[in-house]
């Protein structure tokens, strides 16, 4: 991962499949995620020069206090955008992720600097 935003997620305790995931983070994007043939990446999107990746696993162990194992999901910010920007829109997509139920839910930078989170 590295110097991105990334929002990592878990299941809220329902058992849904990817794609009912890959319909709630296109409904937070506001915008339609395309499946990906990648073996890493399940789905990915772009919406005015930010890509969105969708990933339905990590295998990171929880680390810096973030329960990475409780939080199968995660999406990936990418954009050469101002990175004031690219929070700004990460701090959206969390929120609407954290109004849908999705708990525990992390935004962080870089994987070790936590933003905001709600378990």
């Amino acid at each position: 991962m590295g110097d991105t935003y990334e929002i990592y997620f878990g299941s809220a305790g329902s058992g849904n499949p990817k794609e009912r995931f890959a319909e709630l983070v296109s409904a937070a994007i506001d915008a339609p995620l395309q499946p990906d043939d990648d073996p890493y990446r399940n789905y990915w999107a772009e919406r005015d020069g930010v890509y969105f990746d969708l990933y339905s696993e990590h295998g990171m162990d929880n680390d810096a206090g973030i329960p990475f194992e409780q939080m199968p999901y995660s999406v990936t910010l990418r954009s050469d955008i101002a990175r004031e920007e690219q929070l700004r829109i990460a701090e959206a997509v969390f929120e609407r992720l954290r109004e849908a139920g999705l708990r525990p839910i992390y935004l962080v930078w870089g994987i070790e600097r936590t933003i905001r989170h709600a378990d």
